[in-house]
């Protein structure tokens, strides 16, 4: 009778939920067949690390490494396991954001450790971020292409085909004119070990 009494005061009224009173605080352990959520009623709604991983869908490993990379704070524990608020919520949204968008997380520690940073920092990175992002446009188009060319040839061997030996004619001199940068860096530019 209290449970349907505390949960109707939280605003539910599935008698299918199960609820433990821990020292004042409702916990909603299952509401729904969602397992995992737990909701305070002074901070809202909070979930166990393994449900916010299973919904955004990494291995609660992954939100540790970010909380240990200073990206993600949890809210507190239920029973030993780490609980988000909406505020480690809204930091898991952002940590996506800029993980979408390339960052690494180098770079996402920049952005989300203050989030009153400056818009000329978050332009200076995000500017640095789209050059990388044209360039990698330009080389595939630039490998789309000569796919297309060595695609529309008629001959029945690959070795017969103009358009393929013109792209290997073309790398063997860049080579011969120590111009060729195909494989990455060159060998007496690589970082020594």
């Amino acid at each position: 009778m209290l449970a349907r009494r505390l949960l109707q005061s939280c605003g539910f009224s599935d008698s299918r939920t199960t609820v433990r009173v821990v020292l004042g605080e409702a916990y909603l352990i299952r509401y729904r067949g969602m397992a995992g959520l737990v909701r305070r009623e002074e901070r809202g709604i909070l979930l166990h690390i393994s449900e916010l991983a299973r919904r955004v869908g990494v291995k609660p490993s992954a939100l540790r490494y970010y909380e240990r990379e200073g990206l993600l704070t949890p809210a507190g524990r239920s029973n030993g396991r780490r609980v988000f608020d909406e505020e480690g919520l809204a930091q898991l949204a952002a940590i996506d954001f800029w993980r979408e968008a390339g960052f690494s997380i180098k770079e996402m520690a920049v952005l989300l450790a203050d989030m009153k940073v400056s818009m000329s920092a978050v332009k200076r990175i995000a500017s640095a971020r789209i050059a990388e992002l044209d360039g990698t446009i330009n080389h595939a188009e630039r490998v789309k292409e000569l796919l297309s060319e060595v695609m529309a040839c008629h001959h029945r061997q690959l070795n017969e085909c103009p358009h393929y030996q013109n792209i290997l004619k073309a790398r063997i001199d860049s080579i011969l004119l120590d111009d060729y940068r195909g494989f990455g860096p060159r060998w007496h530019e690589r970082s020594p070990g």
